[in-house]
């Protein structure tokens, strides 16, 4: 067998076989686009059309061991094994899926040693104890490949989720809901039925019978019949267990803020936030702590958005734009306010903070004044002293924070209210002359 020659070196599927002639030599059923000796072209099925260095083989679906290598790919029919892994080529639907050396459809490294090693031995006819002998190493290289590839997971994390980069807790939100539904479908191969249910403690009242008082509902759902949401248990509950349950909810992309609740101990939201697939604990699911429920997971937030009213959440100018139509600002301003208007008033902050638990009537809390920063920090409104002022008119409403940064750490969209308020808190004290801090009366014991 000679060597390919330099100009078909991208296509290393086929090999040069008998009197110099170039044909293809794939897999069955498989031929390669590439022009024989004779100026012909090699014609036959979908091929595999291989990257630099990259040798593939056709695998169906039909194959035993093809099937354990493609465990938990439910589009893929054919795929191609090549040196760096498994790449789905045809889909179910007949559809190309992709390009050899792409990273889709890619069964568990442990499958495509123990498929690699099989077909290998099978190819050459060896000996059953050779196959054997092989089998057993090859149980030391799944291992080996396993810690390898979570170690991989572990350092390319952002770059699985590239929209999220900057974002540590989206991106843990992302990793949560893959392992979730991964989780998910083992608990789907359970033969036990009891071992796929799940319970899930829900706080329940209503106004309608005051002197009850409140309590936690247990409901227990089949888990492989729900989405994989805590949103998506709820929305399965009241729809086919009890309908007088009551929560709020609109988007289901963690856009809106509505179902923002307490969950398992944590402030966030349900649309975000993947069911524990651990059957043998309980989900508790109750509502934003330190607010007046209105009913079960609906709490009363007029004071929240009172208080984010007051901030002036609007551009306020003196003048209008210069060329009567809009405020431009630069792609460096633009920057900063990264961070900051992305709240979505969800009231996990707020509702997560020691400060705000106690003075809730005078303290604006994390959220309100993370929108009250975002406007301070625009270039484009002209009131930024004024707002700056008003804030720190009465210590209560700004200086009340603890710096605690609950709210920092419950953030279900990853922003960093207790920073923004320290920048408000700093700029506001070195603008002050020494004068004007003397002036001041100091605190009696016991006051802030």
């Amino acid at each position: 067998m000679e060597a390919l020659s330099s100009n078909q070196q991208s296509l290393r599927c086929c090999e040069t076989v008998e009197d110099g002639k170039v044909e293809c030599k794939c897999a069955e059923g498989w031929s390669c686009s590439v022009t024989k000796t004779d100026g012909s072209k090699a014609a036959g099925k979908p091929f595999c059309q291989c990257s630099s260095g990259i040798t593939c083989t056709r695998l169906e679906e039909s194959d035993p061991e093809a099937q354990k290598a493609l465990e938990g790919s439910d589009d893929c029919k054919v795929i191609c094994k090549t040196d760096a892994g498994y790449t789905c080529k045809i889909s179910k639907g007949g559809e190309v899926k992709a390009e050899c050396g792409e990273a889709a459809c890619m069964p568990d490294a442990a499958g495509f040693v123990a498929l690699f090693v099989l077909r290998t031995f099978n190819k050459r006819e060896q000996s059953a104890e050779q196959v054997e002998d092989c089998l057993e190493k090859t149980k030391m290289s799944r291992n080996l490949i396993k810690e390898g590839v979570k170690k991989m997971g572990r350092l390319t994390k952002s770059e699985r989720f590239p929209i999220l980069e900057g974002h540590p807790i989206g991106q843990q939100h992302g990793e949560a809901a893959v392992e979730s539904v991964g989780n998910l479908k083992k608990v789907m191969k359970l033969s036990d039925k009891d071992k796929k249910m799940k319970e899930f403690r829900i706080y329940r009242w209503s106004p309608d019978n005051p002197n009850q008082k409140p309590f936690l509902q247990s409901f227990f759902l089949n888990l492989p019949s729900c989405g994989p949401m805590v949103l998506d248990a709820l929305q399965k509950i009241k729809g086919e267990e009890d309908s007088s349950l009551s929560y709020r909810r609109s988007c289901r992309e963690g856009i809106c803020g509505s179902c923002s609740m307490n969950i398992d101990g944590v402030n966030t939201v349900a649309c975000l936030k993947p069911i524990d697939t651990d059957t043998s604990k309980p989900t508790t699911i109750t509502p934003l702590p330190h607010m007046f429920v209105i009913k079960d997971l609906v709490v009363d937030l007029t004071n929240f958005y009172q208080q984010y009213k007051s901030i002036e959440p609007w551009l306020k100018t003196r003048k209008p734009p210069p060329d009567g139509r809009e405020y431009r600002q630069t792609p460096e301003d633009r920057k900063k306010l990264d961070g900051l208007y992305e709240c979505i008033l969800c009231a996990c902050c707020s509702t997560s903070c020691p400060s705000y638990w106690w003075n809730p009537e005078e303290f604006l809390g994390p959220a309100a004044l993370l929108h009250a920063y975002r406007w301070i920090s625009d270039s484009r409104d002209e009131f930024a002293d004024e707002r700056l002022q008003a804030l720190a008119e009465d210590q209560r409403r700004l200086y009340r924070c603890r710096t605690i940064r609950n709210c920092t750490a419950c953030c279900p969209k990853s922003l960093n209210p207790a920073n923004a308020i320290s920048k408000m808190k700093t700029r506001h004290l070195t603008e002050r002359t020494r004068e004007d801090l003397e002036a001041e009366p100091e605190p009696r014991f016991g006051q802030a």
